[in-house]
């Protein structure tokens, strides 16, 4: 929910110094979700869905540094973190280091 506020703000032209409570509470809860599935196992890194994370902290990154494509790429950011929530498990648990799936 945090993230889609904090998304919003940006649409709308909301002053970065009353959206910086809501990155920081974005960034927190997706380290705590992250740390979930990583204290499970290591190989989430290398996942499918640990990928996709991965993918979403260097758009999120980059949204930061280039504030003229900060919309598109947190839309980005969200559209793949719908689509990483709802995929199959054959691709969530598909490690790109063995190629193959990996079952916990």
């Amino acid at each position: 929910m945090v993230s889609g506020v904090l998304v919003g703000g940006h649409v709308f032209a909301v002053p970065d110094e009353r959206l910086i409570a809501l990155l920081y509470l974005t960034i927190a809860s997706g380290a705590v979700l992250a740390a979930l599935d990583i204290v499970k196992s290591w190989q989430w890194f290398v996942q499918g869905m640990g990928v996709a994370v991965e993918l979403k902290i260097a758009l999120v990154v980059a949204a930061g540094l280039l504030p003229l494509l900060r919309v598109p790429l947190l839309l980005i950011v969200i559209a793949i973190g719908s689509v990483g929530s709802h995929m199959p498990s054959r691709y969530r648990h598909f490690s790109f280091l063995v190629g193959g799936v990996i079952d916990d």
